[in-house]
C-alpha cells in the first residue's frame, strides 16, 4: 500500500515550472515581434465629367488622364483627346521613353527571374529581377511628366483630379511613382517650377503649406485597363 502511494505520487507531473516559464516568455516574444508596416495611397475611382460649358467660363472640364504603357506616358484631356507629344517624341505617347532596351523586354526578364526566385529561392534570380525592374522604371521620364502636368495645371488651376491607368503588365512600383509625380508640387530653383535635370527633380523636396503638401493634381483616381 505504501509502495503504491509512492508510485502514484511519483507519476504526477509538476507543471508549475513550465507555466512559470511560459509566463516569462510570452512578454519577451511580444516585444520581439516585428509588425508589418503598410503604406497607404489615397486614391479614388475615376470620375468622368460630361463637359458642360458655363457661359461665364467657356472652358469644359479638363478630365485629365495619364495612361502608362511600355511606350511611355500618354496624356489625354477633354473626353479622351490626346495631348500632343512633347518635343523629341516621335511615337504615339505624349512622353516617350528614354533610349535603351525596350521596356517590354526588361519587364519580361523581370517576371521570368521573379518566377524563378519564387520557385527556387535563388537570391541571384531575385537580384536580376530587381535590376531589370529598376532599369525599366529608369526608362520612363518622370521629370518630363511632372513638367507637362505643371503646365496643364497652370492652364487649369481649378482642376484637382487626374485619372491614372496602366497596361496590365506595368509594375506596381511604376504606377506608384507616376501617382507621386502627379499629386504634389516640388520645390524648384526655377520660377516656373519646372526642372531641367533628373538629379534636381529627384532631390527636390515637396512644397510645404499650412495645410500640408502643396497639391498638383491631388485627387488621383485609379482606373484599370483591359
Amino acid at each position: 500500500m505504501i509502495r503504491r502511494e509512492h508510485l502514484d505520487a511519483a507519476s504526477e507531473i509538476n507543471l508549475i515550472p513550465i507555466f512559470n516559464l511560459v509566463v516569462v516568455l510570452i512578454p519577451l516574444l511580444l516585444l520581439s515581434v516585428v509588425f508589418e508596416e503598410l503604406g497607404v495611397i489615397d486614391i479614388s475611382t475615376p470620375r468622368f465629367v460630361t463637359p458642360i460649358v458655363d457661359p461665364l467660363i467657356h472652358e469644359p472640364p479638363l478630365n485629365l488622364s495619364v495612361i502608362i504603357s511600355d511606350q511611355g506616358f500618354t496624356l489625354t484631356s477633354h473626353q479622351g483627346a490626346p495631348i500632343p507629344p512633347v518635343e523629341g517624341c516621335l511615337g504615339a505617347a505624349t512622353i516617350c521613353n528614354r533610349p535603351g532596351a525596350p521596356v517590354a523586354d526588361l519587364l519580361q526578364k523581370m517576371r521570368r527571374d521573379r518566377a524563378r526566385y519564387d520557385l527556387t529561392g535563388d537570391p541571384e534570380a531575385l537580384k536580376r529581377s530587381n535590376e531589370a525592374l529598376a532599369a525599366a522604371i529608369a526608362r520612363y521620364d518622370l521629370r518630363a511628366l511632372y513638367n507637362t502636368l505643371l503646365a496643364l495645371k497652370a492652364d487649369a488651376p481649378e482642376t484637382h483630379d487626374v485619372t491614372v491607368s496602366a497596361d496590365p503588365l506595368i509594375p506596381f512600383e511604376l504606377l506608384v511613382a507616376t501617382m507621386d509625380a502627379a499629386r504634389f508640387k516640388l520645390a524648384s530653383p526655377r520660377d516656373d517650377g519646372r526642372f531641367d535635370t533628373d538629379a534636381a527633380f529627384r532631390a527636390a523636396p515637396h512644397i510645404q503649406t499650412p495645410e500640408g503638401y502643396a497639391q498638383l493634381f491631388g485627387e488621383v483616381g485609379l482606373a484599370v485597363r483591359p
